[in-house]
């Protein structure tokens, strides 16, 4: 017996450090009764009363041993010894907080809760998400590791209702979140517990832990439904068809006097409402044909418990799936106008025929005419039939309208300063805008008039025409806006006859030009003809418009004068031979400026108009015989003539 015995006690103590899996409820559970998830937010979450946690609260997403913080994610803390956390435990909980505990160098109780709204005389399971936030490879791999204790009690601590150990919860390489958890059922008429969380192992480098999403919800017998005749859990029926659904429920041992209530949710199960007068085993559902999910479940509980959600527990869900009929709705664009594509839709999936006008078909739930004419018109016809065999008709009136087949001038020409006219047709109304700017109406009506300044300019205008259906039809014309003509026959010429000069006419780039009169010209058809008129002669350019925008005019002088015949002698000896320098035809220049000089570049005459030859003298004294050098300035056209005279004696 000795030996015995004490193999028994070494049983037990080897078995007290074995970790002990979570005692989750192996039964149907409830709705939670508390879910603590610390609520949603922005980083930092609320402080939480000192009354339920033991540690000092930091706003801070890394907080030193003894400290906690409420937040909805974590980055790399204490130079990269921490997982990153970019959500709370519940995948897709946006912004939901989560508790974050760096542990104090003193093991002990560091959170404790009381849990009210329960049911006495019921079981519950207790259930928590734990997370070591310690990298493996910190504290040089040694660093010390959370060991939680969770222990539910009744509010007067005299009774020890449950308790768990998650043993040393040793870091991952990836973040990994573990459910602990219990099961525990409270005395009759205890209707509230208090939770205990302890950490058997100090702060320090390590021991770092993330908790989330604690839970209390009842735990029962196990309960099944099914669905009569099905054999399972799901059912998919025609909207519209007259389909009842029987439904039926297995409760296992575990209740003293069981009671049942069937339930229904709208919602995928966030919210339930119980069915007035379900309250057995069976359950035949009404047909109901209108489209949508529905769930379904059975709520068991202790006779007089059942509507108490805290204390009842439910099997698992039902889902019966209305499918819409295929083709229920169906759709087009139309109106459309010509030669644009008819766009043809059903709902729902499945197998689908159309037919219409001009033999059309398609065999998609989607279908289009492109290029549709109004023979396109008429009514569309779908049969459709979905996986589950629900078959549908339906049909749909489409209409094509004409779309106007607008023309408008081609191009157009106008003058500067003159408007220009515009036609269009093939439309009942009419929008013009020059382009590009295409937010200003500049014309309305099939024939516009429009003034435009800018010369030698190449307008574009464009048309938009539409019937009173509304359907358009868009054109564009041009406008090239030529100049007026201009001549400009160019500055007078000066020639001595029998000499030629060349005028100097210009006109605009659209302009037909010739001279008159054409006497003594080489080419009237040339702006820079060549001209020897024997006499003065006025000539005139006259230059007409190429596109009927006009003529001009204008005059230019072309001045004749005699050749000059100066002397190269004269001898001034009083014999009355050649006793003047006589220069033929200078009196025609009345105008004329005479100078002559010595040799050595002394003026010897200045005269202005030729009324006197010049005698050979200077101040009545004969010049010395020699060669003497003149310029004349005629005066006209800056002609100037220079040579040598020689005085004889």
């Amino acid at each position: 017996m000795p030996v015995l015995r004490t193999l028994f006690i070494f049983v037990l103590l080897i078995t007290a450090f074995i970790e002990a899996p979570a005692q989750i409820c192996t039964g149907s559970l409830g709705d939670p009764v508390v879910n603590i998830d610390f609520g949603k937010g922005l980083n930092p979450g609320p402080q939480l009363s000192s009354k339920v946690i033991s540690y000092s609260y930091l706003a801070s997403g890394c907080p030193n041993d003894g400290y906690y913080t409420i937040l909805s994610s974590c980055s790399s803390c204490f130079a990269d010894s921490w997982h990153i956390l970019p959500e709370d435990h519940t995948p897709g909980d946006i912004n939901g907080y989560m508790l974050l505990v760096n542990a104090s160098f003193a093991a002990g109780v560091f959170y404790v809760d009381t849990v009210r709204g329960l049911c006495g005389g019921t079981t519950y399971e207790f259930a928590a998400w734990a997370l070591n936030i310690m990298k493996p490879t910190s504290c040089s791999g040694v660093g010390i590791t959370p060991n939680l204790t969770f222990t539910i009690e009744t509010p007067d601590g005299q009774q020890v209702l449950g308790t768990y150990t998650t043993g040393n919860i040793v870091g991952t390489t990836q973040p990994k979140w573990i459910q602990y958890g219990l099961y525990f059922t409270t005395p009759t008429n205890v209707n509230s517990v208090v939770l205990r969380m302890k950490n058997a192992n100090p702060g320090g480098c390590g021991n770092d832990v993330a908790i989330d999403d604690i839970t209390f919800r009842p735990c029962g017998p196990q309960v099944n439904a099914s669905l009569t005749g099905v054999g399972g859990t799901t059912s998919e029926i025609c909207e519209g068809k007259d389909t009842v659904i029987s439904m039926t429920a297995t409760v296992s041992n575990g209740f003293n006097q069981p009671a049942y209530q069937w339930q229904f949710s709208a919602d995928s199960g966030v919210h339930w409402a119980d069915i007035p007068g379900a309250t057995s085993l069976q359950y035949v559902r009404p047909s109901n044909p209108v489209a949508g999910k529905y769930y379904y479940r059975m709520a068991a509980a202790e006779t007089g418990n059942l509507g108490i959600s805290s204390c009842r527990v439910a099997s698992n869900l039902l889902t019966i799936t209305v499918d819409e009929l295929p083709a229920k709705r169906v759709g087009s664009n139309s109106p459309v106008c010509s030669p644009h594509t008819v766009q043809l839709t059903a709902s729902g999936s499945g197998s689908y025929s159309w037919t219409g006008p001009n033999g059309f078909t398609a065999f998609t739930a989607n279908a289009s005419l492109p290029a549709s004419t109004p023979t396109a018109s008429g009514t569309y016809s779908v049969s459709a039939i979905n996986s589950i065999g629900c078959s549908n008709q339906n049909s749909l009136l489409v209409t094509v309208l004409p779309q106007p087949d607008l023309q408008t001038t081609a191009a157009a020409k106008a003058c500067d300063g003159a408007a220009a006219q515009l036609q269009a047709s093939g439309a009942d109304n009419y929008k013009w805008y020059l382009l590009p700017d295409t937010n200003k109406v500049v014309g309305t009506g099939s024939a516009i008039s429009l003034a435009l300044k800018a010369s030698d300019t190449l307008y574009a205008v464009a048309c938009i025409g539409s019937y009173v259906n509304g359907c358009t039809d868009t054109a564009l014309s041009t406008i090239q806006v030529f100049s007026k003509p201009t001549a400009n026959a160019g500055p007078d010429r000066y020639v001595f006859a029998g000499d030629s000069t060349t005028l100097l006419g210009s006109t605009g780039k659209y302009d037909t030009h010739y001279w008159t009169p054409d006497n003594y010209l080489d080419n009237k058809l040339s702006l820079t003809p060549k001209a020897a008129p024997p006499v003065s002669t006025q000539y005139t350019l006259a230059a007409e418009s190429n596109y009927g925008c006009g003529s001009a005019s204008d005059d230019v002088l072309v001045h004749v004068y005699q050749a000059v015949t100066i002397p190269n002698a004269f001898s001034p000896n009083g014999d009355g031979i050649n006793d003047n320098w006589q220069i033929r035809a200078l009196e025609s220049y009345p105008a004329c400026k005479i100078n002559v000089f010595d040799r050595y570049g002394q003026l010897v005459l200045q005269q202005t108009n030729y009324n006197t030859p010049w005698d050979g003298t200077v101040k009545g004294k004969p010049v010395p015989v020699g060669l003497y050098y003149y310029v004349i300035d005629l005066g006209i056209a800056n002609r100037v003539l220079n040579g040598s005279v020689m005085v004889i004696r």
